[in-house]
């Protein structure tokens, strides 16, 4: 959950740097974009690239949290595999133990989410189901023929996230 957070607290910071960088630039503060890609660059072009950048960023953000959550996730199934070394006998714990540890990294996602629907509520999994669909359309290069059906900011990923590993963390 640490990385996630730290995710996220970036994110703001870097957004944050972002939108001074606009009023710095709407000030025409002289001097201040020496050195800079800005200096040269015409209004127009900017409150464009901007807006673009601002928009690039949540994108990879909500990609970079959910990886960090799929990663997290997967890895506390991993850490509770362990009980499976403990079958009599040994040799038959250790196996299913090396198979399911090995597989893991194929089972789906939604199918993980589905394990945990006795505790996490299901509007949650629906909200992280359109999380996922959203980080598939940036991570598979945005085709615009296959749009996902809602626009998911890195807020909205981060809240239901965090609302799903919580709830986790209470077993």
């Amino acid at each position: 959950m640490k990385e996630i957070d730290s995710i996220y607290t970036f994110y703001l910071f870097i957004k944050d740097s972002i939108r001074v960088t606009g009023r710095i630039f709407d000030r025409q503060l002289p001097g201040i974009q020496k050195r800079t890609m800005f200096e040269s660059m015409p209004y127009d072009e900017f409150t464009k690239s901007h807006a673009i950048a601002l928009s690039e960023l949540d994108n990879l953000v909500v990609l970079s949290l959910f990886a960090a959550f799929e990663r997290s996730l997967r890895n506390n199934i991993s850490d509770k595999l362990d009980v499976l070394k403990t079958i009599s006998p040994k040799n038959l714990g250790n196996g299913i133990y090396n198979l399911t540890s090995a597989e893991i990294e194929r089972w789906r996602i939604e199918e993980i989410f589905s394990l945990f629907g006795f505790m996490v509520a299901r509007d949650n999994i629906d909200r992280l189901k359109e999380v996922l669909k959203y980080r598939n359309w940036i991570a598979h290069g945005k085709n615009q023929n296959k749009k996902p059906p809602a626009r998911i900011d890195p807020k909205m990923a981060y809240e239901a996230i965090n609302y799903f590993m919580n709830s986790m963390t209470k077993m």
